[in-house]
C-alpha cells in the first residue's frame, strides 16, 4: 500500500490533516525498522589493503559478510593472530569482528570485494518517489497505522489512543517473537 492509502485507511478513524497522518505513518516504519528486524540491507566494500571497514549509519545487526564468494566467519576479537609489531598479516580473510562501529577482519585482503548484508533501519531511506510506499514488506504496513491513529489521537481522545497505542506495541511484540521462533528454526537445522 501507498503512504495516501494508508493515510485513507487512518481517516477512517481520526479526523486529521492527511499530510500529517503520512508523516506519522513513516515515523511509525522508522520506529518499527529500529525495533524488528524486518529491514534487509546490503553494502559492498572495495579491499584496499585496509583490516577495517566502517559500519553504514542505518547498521543494526549482521546478517552474513561475504569475501568475494567465500562467506565469513564471526570470530573473536582474541582469535585474531596479531604479528610482532601488532598488525595482522596480508591475505584472504576467512574471519570478522565487529567492534567501534566497524568490521574488523583477520586478514588484510589488498583487492576484492566485501558484501555485507545486514538489518537496518529506514533512516534516510525512505521512499521518496511521487506516490511513495513503506519500504518495509507490505505484510507489516497496516501495523502503522495503529501508531499513527494513536499518536493522531492523543490529545483529543486518550482512551481511543491507549487503544491504539496498545496495538501498536503488540504488533512489534508480535513481530519480535515470530523473528525469534524464525531463528530458531534456523538455528536448530544447522546444528542438525
Amino acid at each position: 500500500m501507498t503512504y495516501d492509502k494508508l493515510a485513507d485507511r487512518c481517516l477512517l478513524f481520526v479526523e486529521e490533516r492527511k499530510q500529517m497522518l503520512i508523516e506519522l505513518l513513516k515515523e511509525a516504519e522508522l520506529e518499527l525498522t529500529r525495533r524488528c528486524n524486518m529491514y534487509e540491507d546490503t553494502r559492498t566494500f572495495t579491499c584496499d589493503g585496509s583490516e577495517s571497514y566502517g559500519l553504514p549509519d542505518n547498521y543494526k545487526q549482521i546478517i552474513f559478510l561475504q569475501y568475494d564468494s567465500y562467506k565469513l566467519i564471526p570470530v573473536t576479537e582474541d582469535e585474531i593472530g596479531y604479528d610482532s609489531d601488532g598488525t595482522i598479516g596480508t591475505g584472504d580473510p576467512r574471519g570478522y569482528f565487529i567492534r567501534n562501529n566497524a568490521i574488523h577482519l583477520d586478514q588484510k585482503p589488498s583487492d576484492g570485494k566485501l558484501r555485507l548484508s545486514f538489518y537496518g533501519t529506514v533512516d534516510n531511506f525512505q521512499d521518496n518517489s511521487d506516490d511513495p510506499s513503506p519500504v518495509i514488506p507490505s505484510m507489516y504496513h497496516r501495523d502503522l497505522c495503529n501508531y499513527a491513529i494513536a499518536v493522531a489521537s492523543a490529545k483529543d481522545n486518550p482512551q481511543f489512543y491507549q487503544t491504539y497505542w496498545m496495538l501498536w506495541n503488540q504488533a512489534i511484540a508480535d513481530i519480535i517473537n515470530q523473528d525469534a521462533d524464525r531463528e530458531l528454526i534456523h538455528t536448530i537445522k544447522r546444528e542438525i
